[in-house]
Parts: C-alpha cells; structure tokens; sequence
C-alpha cells in the first residue's frame, strides 16, 4: 500500500522539464502543492504524482531568476527559493510540519461530530490577487447520516483588493457573477468522504477512479492516512454554461489528511483544496482561481439534546467580525509571505 521512491527512480531516466515535490521523511510524492510568486500569483500546482511542469510560466508570470517563490501545503513547513534554485532541481524536498495538539470532548451516545478549525480562503481573478479571508469555524456533521447538517463560523477577517475589485466591476458591468462579494470558508459539502466517497472504486495499487478515470490516491501509514482527488484537469476538464455565463474547469483538487490509517471523518487533519476555471461573460474572458485550506483544532462529539441548545446562535455570515486575535494561535497554518505582504500593502479589512 505503500509508494517509495518509484518516483525518484523514474527521473534519473527522465528527460522531460518537470520536477518533483517529495516528502523529505517517507520519500513519497506530494499532491496539491501551490507554488506561489512573491506577488502572491499562483503560478503551479502538483498533480497526484507529485509534478509541476508549465513550460510557459516563466513568460505569463514574466519571473525573473533572483525572484522568490513559496510552496504551500497545510502539511508541510513553507519553502521559500528562487525562481533559478527552482529551474536547477529535479526534485524538491519539503519538510513535514508537526501537528498541533487537539481537543477532544466526547459525549455518551452521540449524535454529532463538531469539527472546530481554523480555515483560510485566497481568491485570485487574472492572476491578480482579489481577496483573503481566515477565521474559526464550527462544522456540525451527522454520524448516522455521514453528512454536514450545518456550520458555525465564530470569528472571521476579510480583506479585499479594492481597486482591482471596483474596476473588474466596471469592466463587466451588472453581472450574475459575485467573485466580489464574498470569500467563503471552505464548503464542507465538498468533503471527499461526505460527498463523493461511494462514487469512487479503488485499485489494489490505491488509486481512485471514478467510472473509467483515475482521479487520485490514498496513501496509508500506520498513524495516517492522505486523500487525495482531482476531479478536473487541463486535460480532464468541464465545460457549462448558465445565465449567460459559460465556464471551463481546469483545476479541482481536494487533498485531505486524517489522523488514522485509514480515511475517517472522525479523524480529520486537514483539507486543501484548489480550484481554476476559465470564464465567458458579457464576451469578457477572466481566469478566476481559488485556494482554501481548513485545519482542525477541536472536536466535539454532542448529543440531540446538546444540539438543540446550541443551533439558534449559528452564524452563517462571512462578514469581519472577531475578539480575539486567533491568527496569533501558535500551531496554525501559516499564510504565505506573500500574502502576508499582501494584506498590508494591498488589500483593505472589510469591516
């Protein structure tokens, strides 16, 4: 059930211009890194083996060699090179971030998982970084069901590129699309085992495949267990059309990481997702991209009873709103430099 070093091997063999993102503790491949610019554009993301590959990107991000470039994964600690250092390698070594501490409570007979965490959502539109937003989230899930049934988002900041914001507004006039309006936490009714688990078979090699493809993996420790799923690819994708609005799906990756050896919603780590479309609208063409990572911290289980008590003070907004500083919790996934950059220099806290 294991992968090692089949990756490695095949690159001494390997002519074609692509690196490889490995675990620098197990060896194995990494799936759903981001590589971002110091200006905070997305500029590759890895696939199910591990690669990174765009021989165009050096010209559509026009990088020059001494710029710096991050690599993001919930997992692992942040790596920061040049764009040169980057050109030179074949493979890539990230180090494993140790896990946080957690919370439990447990509860006699229950009903309910809640799922506390920390989440952070960045959207960008044409490769200009349009808005960030993180907080502490509560997600309420069935275990007779095996389904979300509701969420509780307690603290939460926005930030938004304003300028950028009231000009793409301009340019396309009164749109259906809202990617100004709101920087969502991450949908938990896109959760791999709540949402599309029974659709997938399994190989004896642990691949997932849904009806003839192969979208992903599972790799098993005998502490942990990774899930990951590309639904769409560039050379996969999904093209639809609505209201005037036609759209093609590129990217949708969803990478998650419990703390067992095998998947259980029980045992959730973390979840990264990435996602890119091409969109038509008004004869206007944009790339619009999205990454959101959610990051467990606390888990409850709760009762009917403890339930109701709690479901009349749920909030549903995303709106800025907190007391405490929770960004300073030591143990949280780190937000970019980059980005970091970005919400001082460029975006404004929508109050």
């Amino acid at each position: 059930m294991k992968k090692y070093f089949i990756i490695i091997c095949s690159l001494i063999f390997c002519t074609v211009t692509s690196q490889v993102i490995i675990n620098s503790g197990t060896k194995q491949a990494i799936s759903n890194v981001t590589i971002i610019s110091k200006t905070g554009q997305i500029l590759l993301v890895s696939d199910k083996e591990g690669k990174v590959s765009n021989p165009l990107v050096e010209n559509e991000f026009k990088i020059s060699d001494s710029d710096s470039i991050e690599f993001i994964h919930p997992n692992f600690e942040i790596k920061k090179i040049t764009w040169k250092n980057f050109k030179n390698e074949s493979i890539l070594l990230l180090d494993p971030i140790q896990d946080i501490e957690e919370v439990i409570l447990t509860a006699k007979n229950a009903d309910y998982l809640v799922l506390r965490s920390y989440f952070t959502s960045y959207q960008i539109i044409d490769n200009e970084p349009q808005s960030f937003s993180d907080g502490i989230i509560e997600y309420y899930i069935s275990l007779s069901k095996n389904k979300l049934i509701d969420f509780n988002i307690i603290e939460t900041r926005v930030f938004k590129n304003i300028p950028f914001i009231n000009e793409f507004y301009k340019k396309l006039g009164n749109t259906t699309l809202s990617v100004g309006s709101q920087i969502q936490p991450f949908n938990f009714y896109e959760e791999i085992l709540l949402n599309r688990w029974n659709d997938f078979t399994f190989t004896q090699t642990d691949e997932i495949k849904l009806k003839n493809n192969i979208i992903g993996n599972i790799e098993e420790t005998d502490e942990n267990s990774n899930v990951f799923v590309e639904y769409y690819t560039p050379s996969r994708f999904k093209e639809q059309s609505l209201l005037g609005m036609s759209s093609k799906i590129e990217n949708y990756n969803i990478s998650e990481r419990f703390a067992s050896k095998t998947p259980s919603i029980k045992y959730l780590k973390n979840i990264s997702k990435y996602y890119k479309s091409l969109i038509t609208q008004k004869k206007v063409n944009f790339k619009y991209e999205l990454i959101q990572n959610v990051q467990v911290l606390e888990r409850e289980f709760l009762t009917k009873d403890d339930l109701g008590k709690l479901k009349n003070s749920f909030n549903h907004s995303e709106k800025t709103n907190y007391i405490n500083n929770y960004w300073e919790q030591n143990g949280l996934i780190e937000i970019p430099f980059s980005v970091k950059n970005l919400l001082i220099d460029k975006f404004s806290l929508i109050k």
